[in-house]
């Protein structure tokens, strides 16, 4: 065998083992996201309720003019 032979061996060797440790890395993390995240929102939810939301705030509305894309036309806007 020539160098180049050997060499170009060596390298797909070493590249398959990396690959599948960084895709057996990725789904560990993965699953332990996913088991963390199912943990936390049990925990979450006994210990405090949300507070109400604030009641609406209305204000009144003036009648507004609006300007449409030719000088003459004009749209006069009421909100109730």
């Amino acid at each position: 065998m020539t160098d180049s032979a050997i060499t170009k061996k060596s390298k797909r060797s070493i590249w398959i083992p990396l690959l599948v440790l960084i895709t057996l890395a990725a789904c560990a993390t993965a699953g332990y996201s996913y088991w963390r995240m199912q943990q936390e929102p049990s925990s979450a939810a006994a210990k405090a309720e949300a507070p109400p939301p604030p009641a609406p705030v209305f204000y009144p509305l003036d009648t507004f003019t609006v300007n449409l894309g030719d000088a003459d036309r004009v749209l006069y806007v009421g909100v109730t």
